[in-house]
């Protein structure tokens, strides 16, 4: 099992900030550091990724360029990697966020990361998740690869949300969820979201049942949720229509006989 950990509206975070974030995110877990990458465009207007030395790419950053970046810890007995930190803008089609992915941690040091350093950046969203397969909980974070996390999630959804070419709104900066996670990290505006006639932040409080709420910083909250209730509150978010993935599971009828 993975752990994914994915941050959304990460636009005012700079990449010599993020490297320091993701040496911190290997290093809190002891997890070595193999290699480093970043997009580079091509002549056809396609682009590629060049592996390098994390020095390099740490130089690179130094001297002021702007860089979509990945950093990686790779051995044999792991493919594609073990773990890796990726740092995304809006060039090469992507769009603003940061995605990190790691042999599964206890929920504890998780929430020490987001406490110690996540809550020392600005960002709009998170989350935490799991997946089976490392390179899932890769693709989950961007959306990519048609992923489900649960029976009720639409597999693109999300995707259309970061899209600049639809038109994407970008409604998990704020007016929606994306889903309902173990590890959610909402800001101010999540909180106001009006869940059957109350306040997200007033419905969580209202029973143990929806999960904790924990202030980390002037601007974001950890919501804590219990798996084992994941899919009713999926559910009941869902139908309060505060997720953005989130679809009404559609019964299915036997056919009636001539």
């Amino acid at each position: 099992m993975y752990n994914g950990i994915a941050l959304y509206g990460t636009e005012s975070i700079a990449p010599s900030l993020a490297i320091e974030i993701g040496i911190s995110f290997f290093n809190l877990f002891n997890i070595n550091i193999s290699s480093a990458g970043y997009s580079k465009y091509l002549e056809n207007g396609d682009h590629e990724t060049i592996i390098i030395p994390l020095s390099m790419l740490k130089n690179k950053i130094k001297k002021g360029e702007k860089l979509s970046f990945r950093i990686y810890s790779e051995n044999k007995n792991n493919v594609p990697w073990l773990a890796s930190f990726g740092y995304s803008t809006n060039e090469f089609g992507g769009f603003h966020h940061i995605d990190m992915q790691c042999p599964i941690q206890d929920k504890k040091n998780i929430l020490g990361f987001i406490r110690d350093f996540l809550s020392k950046i600005d960002f709009s969203y998170g989350i935490v998740y799991t997946f089976d397969e490392i390179t899932n909980a890769y693709f989950y974070s961007s959306g990519g690869n048609l992923l489900t996390k649960f029976t009720n999630e639409s597999p693109s959804a999300f995707k259309k949300e970061t899209l600049r070419c639809l038109r994407g709104s970008e409604s998990y900066k704020g007016s929606m969820l994306r889903m309902v996670y173990p590890i959610n990290i909402l800001n101010r505006k999540h909180l106001q979201l009006n869940v059957f006639g109350e306040s997200l932040d007033k419905w969580m409080l209202s029973n143990e049942f929806n999960g904790k709420l924990e202030k980390i910083n002037d601007k974001l909250w950890v919501w804590i949720v219990d798996e084992d209730h994941m899919d009713d509150l999926n559910n009941y978010c869902g139908k309060a229509g505060i997720l953005i993935s989130w679809k009404p599971q559609i019964k299915k009828t036997a056919p009636k006989l001539p």
